[in-house]
C-alpha cells in the first residue's frame, strides 16, 4: 500500500512538475513573444528617430536655403529701390527740362506772334503807301494828261 502511495504520489509530483514546466514553457514564450514585440517596438523607434533626424537635417538646410533667398530677395528689394529713387530722379529732372523747353517754346511763339503783327502792320503800311503811291501817280497821270492836252 505503501508503494502505491508512493507511486501515487510520485506520479502526482512529477504531474505538478509537468503542469509546472507547461506553465513556464508558455510563460517562455508569451515572454518571447513579448521580447520580439519590444524588439519590433525599438527598431520602429530607431527608424522613426533616424527619419526625424533627416527630416530635420532637411528642415534645417531648407532653413538655411530660405534664410539665403531672402538675403538675395532683400538685396534685389533694395537695388530696386535705388533705381526707383534714381528714376524718381530722372523723371524730375526730365519734367524740370519739359517744362523749361515748354517755357521756351512759348517765349519763341510770342516772339513769333510778335513778328507775324509786326510784319501784319508793316504789310498793312506797305498797302496803305502803295495805295496812296498808286493815288498820288494816278493823279499826276490824270493832272499831267490834261496838261499835254
Amino acid at each position: 500500500r505503501d508503494t502505491a502511495q508512493s507511486f501515487k504520489l510520485s506520479y502526482y509530483n512529477e504531474y505538478k512538475s509537468y503542469l509546472r514546466m507547461e506553465r513556464l514553457k508558455n510563460m517562455v514564450i508569451v515572454l518571447m513573444q513579448e521580447r520580439d514585440t519590444a524588439r519590433q517596438r525599438c527598431l520602429d523607434l530607431e527608424y522613426d528617430v533616424k527619419l526625424t533626424r533627416e527630416l530635420l537635417s532637411t528642415t534645417q538646410k531648407d532653413k538655411t536655403a530660405l534664410a539665403a533667398k531672402i538675403k538675395l530677395m532683400e538685396k534685389e528689394l533694395d537695388t530696386a529701390q535705388e533705381e526707383n529713387i534714381k528714376m524718381k530722379q530722372q523723371n524730375m529732372e526730365l519734367d524740370y527740362e519739359v517744362d523749361r523747353n515748354e517755357r521756351e517754346r512759348c517765349t519763341q511763339q510770342n516772339e513769333l506772334d510778335q513778328l507775324e503783327r509786326e510784319a501784319n502792320y508793316k504789310e498793312g503800311k506797305y498797302n496803305e503807301l502803295e495805295g496812296a503811291l498808286n493815288t498820288i501817280v494816278d493823279e499826276c497821270f490824270t493832272t499831267g494828261g490834261e496838261e499835254d492836252s
